[in-house]
Parts: structure tokens; sequence; C-alpha cells
């Protein structure tokens, strides 16, 4: 097994919720010694990589995990139990319990990743089990054996791994049951502490949701003019916050700009780059001709806007009418012009 420390640039990953918690520490250097240890054989894969991150503070880093002869084994230095992500070359994820001093074991075919068997603990092989059971229903029948699992086990890190799979990491939010069994499980586990960031992460959402107002935040432009929520009082207000790790993070920024340009939609822009450095981000806004307030505080996920707009994935899209108040967000790449025209022709 090798272990890497990687940074922003050096791989390609999910941009959602999930990855805005792991985002909450600082990716720092590798450390070393006995923690949670995984162990695992692929049948169909001679050799390969795949990588695994945590949320875990102790987890500061993403390990890379070298497959030789179909085996692959990870130690990463913990003390906690934490949930462990394994994210393979197509970008399919396998969401296990990781517990210090127990060896987690994972077999199955690299053809169909869904269909691991992971044991090792308790809470692993109901991992396993709810895996089995959902294995090839429907969308709407995992979700309802979502509920059930969560309902039957609110204390368990597994039913943690389901609530994110079913609940959080998805395209739409659905907040009156991510609220209903966030709350069970903190009833049953109180001091969690995955499960109070969460928590301090969803209201910031709720509080930035369709119908209330722009958040009070400050920010300083890439021009380094000082701008804040008063900025854009009475004025129509799209914000993007995007990033340049992928050209679907980067693309509808250009769309959106473009298109106000060509139809000379009276709203100001306020475009936020969550790339850790300003160089890379200056590059696409002139490529694109980006115009509006630039904001880039290099702290990616850590950024107070991404705290203040209740971000979960990048990109992002919100639109603000001139009373401040929120009428869209999480607006689609392929509806910018559509709502931009509807709201501004």
């Amino acid at each position: 097994m090798e272990r890497e420390c990687l940074t922003l640039h050096d791989v390609t990953v999910k941009h959602t919720f999930l990855y805005t918690l792991v985002l909450l520490i600082t990716l720092s250097a590798c450390s070393s010694g006995e923690g949670i240890r995984i162990e695992g054989k692929f049948k169909s894969l001679k050799q390969g990589q795949f990588y695994a991150y945590s949320y875990s503070p102790e987890w500061n880093s993403f390990d890379t995990i070298a497959v030789k002869d179909g085996v692959f084994t990870l130690t990463h230095p913990a003390s906690d139990t934490t949930i462990v992500i394994l994210q393979y070359p197509n970008f399919m994820e396998t969401m296990i319990v990781g517990i210090p001093g127990k060896t987690i074991k994972i077999t199955g075919d690299a053809r169909d990743l869904s269909r691991l068997n992971i044991s090792g603990s308790d809470e692993n092989e109901l991992l396993s089990d709810f895996q089995k059971d959902i294995y090839k229903k429907s969308l709407s029948e995992k979700v309802k054996k979502a509920e059930e699992f969560i309902k039957t086990h609110p204390e368990s890190y597994a039913s943690l791994v389901v609530f994110h799979k079913y609940f959080l990491d998805t395209e739409k939010l659905n907040l009156g049951k991510i609220e209903k069994y966030l709350n069970l499980m903190l009833k049953h586990a109180p001091t969690r502490t995955h499960l109070l960031a969460l928590n301090a992460k969803m209201n910031a959402l709720v509080n930035c949701s369709v119908g209330k107002k722009l958040p009070t935040f400050k920010a300083t432009t890439l021009q380094n003019e000082n701008i804040s929520n008063n900025t854009f009082k009475g004025k129509w207000t799209l914000v993007c916050l995007w990033s340049s790790w992928g050209s679907n993070t980067s693309r509808p920024l250009a769309i959106a700009s473009k298109e106000i340009r060509k139809q000379h939609y009276d709203v100001e822009a306020l475009n936020i780059c969550l790339n850790t450095d300003t160089v890379s981000a200056l590059s696409i806004i002139k490529r694109d001709s980006i115009d509006g307030y630039n904001v880039c505080d290099q702290k990616a996920w850590d950024s107070p806007l991404v705290k203040a707009f209740g971000i979960r994935m990048v990109p992002a899209i919100i639109l603000v009418n001139k009373k401040g108040i929120i009428v869209e967000r999480d607006i689609k790449e392929e509806d910018i012009i559509s709502t931009l025209k509807e709201y501004l022709k």
C-alpha cells in the first residue's frame, strides 16, 4: 500500500456535501502509526489504485491505495471511529466504518463494486447486509429501505453512512427528511462530532434556502475592493460559486457571464472561486471574460462565504431579487439561460 498526500489539484473528487465536510479539516502532511486497518481482495483486477479519505480531523490526507495481484491494504492512524470513503477511478464510492484496532475486510468483484462484502465489525456487516438487501432495487425502493434502516439503527455509524448516501449525497435535497433523520440520530448519539457538524451545515443551508434573505457577509475582491451583502442592496444579484477542479465546475460561470452581457441584463454578479490559489482563478476569469465582483480567498471549503451561503457542492448558482430574497438556488447549468430570462427579461 502506498500513501501520499494529495492537494486539490492532484485528484478530481465529487464535489458534494460529503466532500465539503472532508475539507473542514486541513489537508496537511501525512502521518504514520497504527489505527484503522483495511484489507481487501478484488477479483477481475490485477493492478490499479484508488483513494481513501475521511471526515476525521485525524485523517488529514487523501491516501492512494495500490492494488497488486488483486490485493490491497491500508493502515491509517486514528483514535476514534469514523466513516472512511473509498473512491474508485470510475468515481463510484464505497463507504465503510473505520474502527481503531479493528481490521475491516473487503472482498468482491471489481466489475461490480456495488456488491462488495464488508466484514470485520458489526457496523460494517450491517452495511454489507443492507447493500445486499437493496441490490437491483429501484431508487425509490432503496430510499424506503434506507429510512427503515435508520429508524431501526439510529445509534449506529452504519446509519450515518446510509444517511449520507441516500439523503445528503444527492442532487436534490429533501430537507424535511434530512431534519427528521438527523434529529433522530442526534437523539441517540448527541455527542457524536460528525452529527454535530452535519447539523451546523444543514442549518446554514436552510438559512440560505429559497425565500430567505441574502446572508450577511464580507469579502475582498481580486481587485482589492471591499464588498458585503450591502453592496448588492436593491439589485438583482447572481451568486456563482465555482472552481477550476473540473470543466463542469467553471463552465456555468462562463455561460452566465456571457448571457448577462449578451442580453444586457441589469444584474450584479458575485463570483466566488474556491481555488486555493488566485493565479488559476485569474487565468479562468481572463480566459472566459468573467465580469462582476470576483472573489477568491484561497480557503476553499473553509471559506466563510461557503458557510454563509450553505454550499454543499460546486458549481452553485444562486439568484437574489432586488428585495434581497433568494428566488432560485442550485440552478443547473442547462437552466441558467432560461432562469435569467424568466426573472430578468
